[in-house]
This record gives C-alpha cells, sequence and structure tokens, in this order.
C-alpha cells in the first residue's frame, strides 16, 4: 500500500490534475486492503484525478482496448502473495504458522500473476517483482519459470547502481526442494510419484540457469540492514513480437474486443457489492449543474463520471487518460472499480441538489464566477469552523468585505461557495474550503474530521488534541451515507484542500 501511494506521489501533477498524462491503477485481491489503500491517498487528493483502484485476482486481469490498442503499462509492481517468512521478526505470529510446504504452496498462484503482469508489460517497460520471503521456490524459481516461458521477450535488470547504499545479496543459482517427508530434492528427477501433483519441476532450478543472470536479482537479508527479508527483482520486456492484435484492422479485432456494454459485471465468482463501474454524466445532469453552479463554458464534463448502478449522488473528477481507461474497462467488463478520480460533486442524503465536495473543490475554482468565492481572514473562519454544526448565522458575523460578499450572494438566492484564506504557517498554501449560504446562514461543507484538521491548521486545537478528537469520531462514521452510495465513503475522508500557486 504505502508503495502504491508513492507512486502516486510520483506522478506531481498540478492542482488540476492538467500536467501530467500518467495513470497509476492499483490493485488488491483483498477489499479491506483496497480501503486502507484509499485512507492512504487521501492526502494526495490532486492526484487523484490520474488515479484507480480496483478489486481483482491479479491472475485474472486481462487487457482493455482503447482505439483498438491493447492498453499496456510502463511500470508494473508485482507484489505478490508469499509465505511471508522474511517477516517473522515483526509478525512472531507466523512461527505457529508456517511450514516447509508454505513456499510451495504459493508458487503456482505467483507464476501466473507474474505471467500476467508480462503480459500487460508495454515493450521498453520494467516489472518490479517483489516478496517478504527468502524462500527460492517463491523467488528465483518463479522468476525462472517465467523467464524461460517469455522466450527471450523479458530480461534480469541489473539496478545494484540505482542503490549503491544498499546491502543485499545476489540472487541464488542453486537449491533444493523438500518433500513431505523432509528429504532436500536436487532436481525433479528425484521427486517421488506421489509428490508429483503439490510438487512441480518450475520449482527446482533449471539447468541452463546461469543464462537467466538469477545474480542480478536481490535477496535483503534481515541482518543485513536491521529489516525485514526481501526478495525484489526488475525485468524488462526487450520485444513485444507477439503481442499480434496490436495495429490489427478493425475487422480483425472483434473477436478480442467486447462489442457491447453489459449491465452487471462479467465476473466469475461472487460480486463485491462495493465495486462498480464509473461511466459518464449524462446531459442533464451536465445541464443542472449548469444552472446550479454557473459554471463558465469549457468546463469539462467529460471528465465527470457517476458510479453504474447507484446513480448521480456523488460524481467524480478523472484526468482525459483516465476517462479513456474507465471506459474500456467498462467494456471489457473484467475490473472490479473500488474508486477512480477525486470527488468533485454530491448529493447529501435527503437533498436533492448538488453540494460542492472537499475533496476536489479546487477543480471547480476555475470555473466558478468571482461572486462565489469568498476571499475570509483566519479569525473570521475560527468561530464557524468551531460551531458544533459548522455553520453561522450571517447576523453574527462582523462587518468585513467577506459580510459583504455574502450579503451579495444571498440576494442572489445563495447556493455553494468556496471560502479562500491566505496562507499562515500552518497552511503555508493558504486554504480552500468549501460551503454552502442557505438564507442567511453559512455553513461548511465538512466532515467531522475534516473540522478537526481545519480548527488545527487555523491554530485552535493542537497536533495532540487533534489525533485525540480524531480518535474519538472514528466510531461515529456515517454509516447511512454509504449505505445508500454504495461506496468507500467511510475511509474517504478528506483533509481541508490547501491549494497551489495556480489555483
Amino acid at each position: 500500500v504505502s508503495t502504491q501511494s508513492t507512486w502516486v506521489e510520483s506522478l506531481g501533477i498540478s492542482s488540476a490534475g492538467r500536467s501530467c498524462k500518467g495513470i497509476v491503477v492499483a490493485n488488491d485481491i483483498e477489499f479491506k486492503r483496497c480501503e486502507i489503500l484509499v485512507t492512504q491517498t487521501q492526502r494526495l487528493s490532486d492526484l487523484h484525478p490520474n488515479f484507480i483502484i480496483t478489486n481483482a485476482d491479479s491472475r485474472n486481469l486481462s487487457s482493455c482496448y482503447i482505439r483498438q490498442q491493447p492498453v499496456l503499462f510502463d511500470r508494473i509492481l508485482c507484489d505478490v502473495s508469499c509465505s511471508g517468512d522474511g517477516t517473522l521478526r515483526k509478525n512472531p505470529d507466523l512461527w505457529r504458522k508456517w511450514t516447509p510446504r508454505s513456499g510451495p504452496g504459493a508458487h503456482k498462484v505467483q507464476i501466473k500473476v507474474l505471467e500476467n503482469a508480462m503480459s500487460l508489460c508495454k515493450e521498453g517497460g520494467q516489472i518490479v517483482y517483489s516478496t517478504c520471503s527468502m524462500n527460492p521456490i517463491e523467488d528465483e524459481a518463479v522468476l525462472c519459470a517465467c523467464l524461460k516461458k517469455a522466450q527471450g521477450k523479458f530480461e534480469l535488470c541489473d539496478v545494484s547502481s540505482r542503490v549503491p547504499n544498499l546491502k543485499y545479496h545476489n540472487g541464488v543459482n542453486q537449491w533444493k526442494v523438500m518433500d513431505k517427508l523432509g528429504n532436500l530434492l536436487e532436481k525433479w528427477d528425484d521427486v517421488p510419484k506421489n509428490e508429483r501433483g503439490s510438487l512441480l519441476p518450475s520449482m527446482f532450478p533449471p539447468t541452463d540457469i546461469e543464462t537467466l543472470h538469477m545474480e542480478r536479482s536481490m535477496r535483503f537479508l534481515p541482518h543485513l540492514q536491521d529489516t525485514g527479508g526481501f526478495f525484489v527483482a526488475v525485468l524488462r520486456k526487450v520485444s513485444d513480437k507477439e503481442e499480434v492484435t496490436r495495429g490489427l484492422p478493425e475487422a480483425q479485432l472483434q473477436h478480442v474486443i467486447p462489442t457491447s456494454s453489459p449491465s452487471q459485471p462479467n465476473i466469475k465468482g461472487k460480486s463485491v457489492p462495493l465495486t462498480d463501474y464509473l461511466v459518464p454524466i449524462e446531459q442533464s445532469v451536465c445541464d443542472e449543474l449548469i444552472e446550479q453552479f454557473q459554471l463558465k463554458e469549457g468546463f469539462p464534463f467529460w471528465k465527470i463520471h457517476r458510479r453504474e448502478r447507484s446513480g448521480t449522488r456523488k460524481l467524480m473528477f478523472a484526468s482525459d487518460e483516465v476517462s479513456l481507461l474507465l471506459d474500456a474497462m467498462y467494456r471489457s467488463q473484467q475490473w472490479r472499480i473500488v474508486t477512480a478520480g477525486v470527488r468533485i460533486f454530491e448529493k447529501p442524503p435527503k437533498c436533492d441538489e448538488f453540494h460542492l465536495s472537499q475533496e476536489g473543490v479546487k477543480l471547480v475554482i476555475p470555473y466558478l464566477s468571482d461572486h462565489r468565492i469568498i476571499p475570509m481572514d483566519h479569525s473570521e473562519l475560527i468561530p464557524i469552523s468551531t460551531s458544533p454544526t459548522r455553520s453561522i448565522s450571517l447576523t453574527n458575523m462582523e462587518n468585513t468585505k467577506a459580510l459583504e460578499k455574502l450579503k451579495a450572494l444571498s440576494e442572489r438566492g445563495g447556493g455553494c461557495l468556496v471560502i479562500q484564506c491566505e496562507p499562515s504557517e500552518l497552511a503555508p498554501q493558504g486554504l480552500t474550503i468549501a460551503a454552502k449560504l442557505q438564507q442567511f446562514t453559512l455553513s461548511l461543507l465538512l466532515e467531522k474530521d475534516e473540522a478537526i484538521t481545519l480548527q488545527y491548521l487555523l491554530g485552535v486545537v493542537n497536533q495532540d488534541t487533534k489525533l485525540e478528537l480524531e480518535d474519538g469520531e472514528v466510531e461515529e462514521e456515517d454509516e447511512e451515507n454509504d449505505k445508500d452510495e454504495g461506496d468507500t465513503s467511510t475511509v474517504k475522508k478528506q483533509c481541508v484542500a490547501q491549494p497551489t500557486s495556480d489555483s
């Protein structure tokens, strides 16, 4: 999860999501880990327009197509499930569960995951294969099996110069495999017939292993740097000769490109209720947003998506590239999407009007009229943020320029607006806050934990108090909202946005 977050950070896109064309697709077979990933990346809301989180078995992920071309990836991190024997120091419970058969039990799945990753990698692209196991059956044996099957299309890379200060041992060329009786076997011919179902030829070192350069892989042993145990290898795709579907006429692609869009995902096994496809919004929704927010001409409606099954109560903003990929994923019907992009508009429960979402508020600012952008001093914002309802009556506000603009907006009918505050020591890039003016009441469109963060940035509470308040809010999440939306909103709490200089 932390590595996926790092990849998202490396995109380094602007607050409007326009300066980078890269995409990160993070997949995990366990939905709970997907939820953790959503939480971990919430501080990177600026980068979410270029981010997709999926929940699927990596062995079964298939390429989708954009303009009759398969979607292939420049970089793939293949962090496979393993026996975990490298984590024994931090996970002592593993001592009771681990057996010599743990490695062989994971070997076949690991090969399938890496093979599928290789099929999704473009020519010149790289794959990082990693485990937290020291067992060669899960490490070098998997690499050997996949490299030999690739028939020269992939090679192991020597990356020692990239990490000169890391201490590690090179990958090994020889190892033995233990059978059920504890006998150590050197080659496949030594395996008893009754064990040839649980043990496989690919678990043994091939006779030509020297030509595969296992020494280019890296074994990070726990005692070398006081860490856990890890195995890492970098593979590069040097040839793409067998990608026969690339560049073929459309008529010849009909057998590999889905021509229909079924309403339900065609996925084997039980479906996960909190995954869904994201599809473009209809023109009627565009018209509703224009009328409600008086959006300026040029607003990128083609980047706004809704969940296919749960309607328009939450709208997501995605980059151009992610929008194309979401459409391709929808047509393939082979991906379970947890979330993609950043939430930009939403309808709260029992409300028929859209509100600005704090997560994507910075994306809307360039398209809002000036009368909906309210500059405000910290001293004016403090009593609103500390109010139990996070609201204040205009009659209780001091007579400032902010109040003048709010009264003018009230005469126009009120509605959603954006509050902007100047930079400070705790918020060096300033503050941008979604709010709503209804009659003579100004309300911040913040969740409780977002309001706590705002109080910290305003200097009302210190870091320790902030953490205590956040811990107290964990059990008070709005479950009803998640139930209505079929979304992962309980883990999608966004800190108060801090605009960059080009906002």
